[in-house]
């Protein structure tokens, strides 16, 4: 029972299957009011037994979730950059970035969407964690994964994440409607990620495996996750995101 109440309240979160929930929950009205006397007419009921019946008969019409392949939902780097990070932005009022680096997603033209189209919303929020540079080993650590399991590795790490870190400085003196904040971290989990609106049916959840080898970045492994592929899973990786946010601190200047 438990099991279920979690799975209506994440539904009703979600805004799914709200037309099966509005019917049922009439249904249950109608059938108690229906116990106490003549309350409703028999045109009513009538009515309230037409509409959940055609919504069950809709519901068998409607083909069943299918089972996608490994290769539908797993990419590499190249596949994802089909799409661009602006029209990812288009109508965003929430965007979380993680990465050690985000040398290659952090870049001016991604910088300039985030303000023209994310932070320039009231409502607008964006929040970026990086690896700090100054936790000497962790950043040998992740060096030794990021640089030297690539066969042609281009961006060094920590040049990389100074880099990056004085993007942010600078976007933090922006002045724009919306609520932007980076902080730093001592530890690198293993992963990247990079969420769009995740909360909403509509959002989408990027994260990039760094694996120990490969030819270079862009053959990492990643997954595209949605409200609509995997509630789940989007929920997994938004809490991992925001534990890791609240181990973060803010740049000491």
């Amino acid at each position: 029972m438990r099991r279920t109440w979690q799975r209506v309240l994440g539904d009703l979160r979600t805004r799914t299957h709200l037309d099966a929930y509005v019917v049922s929950a009439c249904a249950l009205v109608f059938s108690a009011l229906s116990l106490v006397g003549d309350v409703l007419s028999q045109r009513l009921q009538l009515t309230v037994l037409l509409a959940g019946v055609g919504l069950l008969v809709f519901r068998i019409t409607l083909p069943g979730p299918r089972v996608p392949e490994v290769d539908a939902v797993l990419h590499d780097r190249t596949d994802l950059e089909a799409v661009s990070v602006a029209s990812q932005l288009a109508g965003a009022r929430d965007v979380a970035v993680f990465a050690p680096s985000g040398i290659n997603l952090l870049n001016s033209s991604t910088c300039e969407a985030l303000r023209s189209q994310v932070l320039s919303r009231a409502d607008g929020k964006v929040r970026v964690l990086l690896l700090d540079p100054s936790a000497t080993e962790a950043v040998r650590v992740a060096a030794r994964q990021l640089d030297d399991g690539q066969e042609f590795a281009v961006e060094p790490l920590v040049p990389s994440i100074r880099t990056v870190m004085s993007r942010m400085e600078t976007m933090r003196g922006w002045s724009v409607p919306g609520s932007f904040e980076y902080r730093l971290i001592d530890f690198s989990p293993g992963f990247s990620l990079f969420a769009v609106d995740p909360g909403t049916n509509n959002g989408s959840l990027i994260v990039e495996f760094h694996a120990v080898h490969g030819p270079h970045t862009g053959t990492r492994m990643h997954i595209n996750l949605s409200r609509a592929s995997s509630n789940r899973w989007n929920d997994y990786w938004i809490d991992q995101f925001e534990h890791l946010w609240a181990l973060g601190r803010p740049p000491v200047n």
